[in-house]
């Protein structure tokens, strides 16, 4: 299979609204997706797999997407929350 995920499908207002503690960070909107025609994809930020980060947003995974990502503990032994949203952010 070219991706083995979790195959759940997600709907447009849930992308929008749901909260980044449970939803994660890893978002799109429907104009976005559509405007990218048959590139387009997208996964539940738990679903990442190492180079899916890079393959998605083009750049290196932070390290704290990938401590989030993966359950690794920072040097206080505590593992990274996702950043709270902004206003107006999706």
């Amino acid at each position: 299979e070219a991706f083995p995920r979790c195959g759940e499908a997600v709907c447009w207002r849930c992308m929008k609204r749901a909260p980044r503690e449970s939803f994660g960070q890893v978002r799109t909107t429907k104009e976005e997706f559509e405007s990218l025609e048959e590139d387009a994809w997208w996964m539940h930020e738990h679903c990442f797999l190492d180079g899916d980060y890079k393959d998605y947003f083009g750049e290196s995974e932070p390290e704290d997407f990938w401590k989030r990502r993966t359950g690794a503990k920072d040097d206080e032994g505590e593992t990274p929350e996702a950043p709270k949203p902004r206003a107006g952010s999706i």
